[in-house]
């Protein structure tokens, strides 16, 4: 369902370049890439297979795993562009196979994590911010009311 929708959404709207972000849009990506001769971004952020292994999902080797293994290395190969959380990750990335001696494909990092120093954190700036605006710890009483609803004793 996901290819025929999209598929109609490229022929509307005239689109040449996909944007994948994880493995099962960049299946549905693929797909389009190949029928109309787009360029893809994979936008790969985890690998997938290795997560749901990794939480006991799935085992290495299984058919699920080796389906989404072998699309991944598809997707890889086909892509135009790349972006992935962390250099470390990239620099194994790029000697797999689909990606050995690629020179042509963009490559960007998408960093997950913020400089706390950008963030600093003033307790007293906040309370007189929370006193101008007339806010109290009702969300507080709010959430727990609901977390109490949601999950009762």
């Amino acid at each position: 369902m996901g290819v025929r929708y999209a598929r109609q959404l490229v022929r509307r709207n005239k689109i040449e370049l996909l944007h994948a972000r994880s493995h099962i849009p960049a299946t549905i990506a693929l797909a389009l890439k190949n029928h109309f001769n787009l360029k893809m971004i994979f936008d790969v952020r985890g690998l997938m297979a290795d997560e749901y292994v990794d939480a006991d999902h799935w085992t290495r080797g299984s058919v699920p795993y080796r389906l989404t293994k072998g699309m991944e290395q598809r997707a890889l190969g086909a892509a135009e562009g790349l972006v992935t959380l962390t250099h470390a990750i990239w620099a194994i990335m790029k000697e797999w196979k689909a990606l050995a001696g690629r020179t042509d494909v963009v490559h960007e990092v998408i960093p997950c994590c913020a400089d706390l120093q950008t963030f600093k954190f003033s307790q007293i700036d906040r309370d007189r911010l929370r006193r101008e605006l007339g806010l109290t710890d009702r969300f507080c009483h709010c959430v727990f009311g609901l977390y109490r609803w949601l999950v009762p004793d």
